[in-house]
């Protein structure tokens, strides 16, 4: 069946969540993977949510492109498992349908995209260090050293995720790191990006870094969180689209976000630059808090920079590119700001930096 608003409706109709009465609705979102409908009451906008189906192919590209559905289960667990431990961190999960593959959760009016806001120079510290001690609080919680075998046996079971872990697998570690018909760069960078996939030791270290990422087995990650899966409101933050999570490496959720804000970083100037900083100061000082575990903190530090690194060079090499820096309409601009993106990307794989030096080292190259 195909989703429209009128369906979207009916469904929610049947579930009486919105009470008696006509409903109307709107697609929301960028809806790359999955259907995305705002649902309220005609007579009480006020009254709404929001309407996620996940249908067995990618929503963008179409019904030849098939994907998993069980994404969105994974994704409904891992939102009961979050609102649980870190009430208010998520949209709260109101109904969730395996055989329809739907899940309905809070509506977050007044919200906007993280990465949206960074763009429009909205930067908040709060936000970053709430993250940070969401990231925290989820990785504790879960960590396979703390938990019982039983408990570490389920986590591993409800969050086994190998084909949504094998598009990261792809998409980050492998296509963006060598010629595939997916990649694309800004003209101009051509000798850059032939000198980062000619680079034997680098390519080495992101071979072992997917290995740590496919083999892994330390807390529940929520394996897609960067800046576009973060909705905020001011100084509010709550986390989206967990249909990635996996039971892996924790410190690959630091590095997602760390990567996301560096990028931000080199796309912006002056004051911004400042504040982006201040972000990711922040979003480590609420993990190292809220973690609680001091011995591992240097471990988790080095490898979320080797992820970020990775991370920052897939959005640039890869299929998958990020507004802050695609907004950049001047050409000649958008080439400089890559060219100190992947250059910071590359040291930060090979040598990564402590908490103290990294912001010396992402200015070595601005």
């Amino acid at each position: 069946m195909n989703w429209t608003c009128s369906v979207a409706c009916d469904y929610v109709a049947e579930t009486g969540l919105l009470g008696e009465g006509p409903l109307r609705a709107e697609e929301v979102g960028d809806g790359n993977l999955n259907f995305v409908f705002r649902v309220w009451r005609h007579h009480d906008p006020e009254r709404s949510l929001i309407v996620k189906q996940a249908p067995p192919y990618i929503k963008v590209l179409g019904p030849e492109y098939c994907l998993t559905q069980h994404r969105v289960t994974i994704e409904a667990r891992a939102m009961v498992i979050y609102d649980r431990l870190a009430p208010g961190s998520v949209p709260r999960p109101l109904h969730f349908d395996a055989d329809a593959h739907v899940l309905l959760m809070e509506d977050l009016r007044g919200y906007r995209i993280l990465r949206h806001a960074l763009i429009a120079g909205q930067i908040e510290p709060k936000v970053a260090a709430s993250v940070g001690a969401f990231m925290a609080t989820m990785h504790r919680a879960t960590l396979a050293e703390t938990v019982s075998p039983e408990e570490r046996e389920r986590y591993q079971q409800d969050f086994h995720n190998p084909d949504m872990q094998g598009i990261t697998s792809d998409y980050v570690f492998t296509k963006p790191f060598r010629q595939d018909p997916t990649n694309r760069h800004t003209e101009g960078l051509d000798r850059i990006v032939d000198d980062v996939r000619a680079d034997s030791e680098l390519l080495a270290e992101i071979r072992r870094l997917r290995g740590r990422f496919n083999e892994a087995r330390e807390g529940l990650v929520h394996g897609d969180l960067h800046t576009g899966s973060v909705m905020v409101n001011g100084q509010g933050a709550r986390v989206i689209d967990a249909e990635f999570a996996f039971y892996g490496p924790i410190a690959f959720d630091v590095g997602a976000l760390v990567a996301n804000y560096l990028l931000a970083w080199y796309a912006h100037a002056g004051h911004d630059r400042m504040a982006l900083m201040q972000c990711i100061e922040d979003c480590w000082r609420a993990y190292r808090e809220k973690f609680k575990r001091p011995s591992r903190l240097p471990a988790i530090w080095r490898e979320a920079l080797q992820f970020a690194g990775v991370k920052m060079l897939r959005r640039i090499l890869g299929a998958a590119h990020v507004e802050d820096i695609e907004s950049i309409e001047d050409d000649a601009r958008r080439c400089a700001v890559e060219t100190q993106a992947i250059a910071c990307g590359r040291v930060l794989i090979a040598d990564p930096p402590s908490t103290e030096s990294l912001p010396q080292t992402v200015r070595e190259f601005a």
